[in-house]
């Protein structure tokens, strides 16, 4: 009896997404054990892989096995961001309420002010029209 070789029957195509790399590797992984896995993974992923499947999820469960595929600066960006917001969210869920109520504050009083300047222009321009008559 021989054992599947998950390189052969469940091979990613260059259509296929994040989760589905992830799996591949995870089977890899379970069939041929880590050392290999990371070897014949990253060969699939060479011939294979896409922009498209190379997602921060991804990205960061290949860091769990000391693996890393090329990123963008922009890729840097969006690993970078989810780690803040992830410690964000560590923190606590009420500093995210906190800081939703605060922008909400900040944005009605910049319309209310918007609305003030226009309004207030608007009666000088007419008082001053008015002065003009005379």
């Amino acid at each position: 009896m021989s054992i599947a070789n998950p390189l052969l029957t469940n091979l990613p195509s260059q259509n296929s997404g994040s989760q589905t790399w992830i799996q591949f590797y995870n089977d890899l992984n379970e069939t041929l054990g880590e050392k290999r896995a990371n070897r014949d993974w990253m060969v699939a992923w060479a011939k294979r892989g896409s922009s498209s499947a190379n997602t921060s999820d991804l990205r960061n469960e290949l860091k769990n096995h000391n693996l890393t595929i090329d990123t963008s600066a922009w890729d840097d960006v969006v690993d970078t961001a989810g780690g803040i917001g992830s410690f964000v969210g560590g923190i606590g869920s009420g500093i995210k309420t906190i800081g939703y109520v605060s922008f909400g504050i900040i944005a009605f009083s910049v319309i209310a002010i918007v609305i003030g300047v226009a309004t207030n222009t608007a009666e000088i321009t007419g008082s001053a029209a008015s002065a003009l008559k005379k």
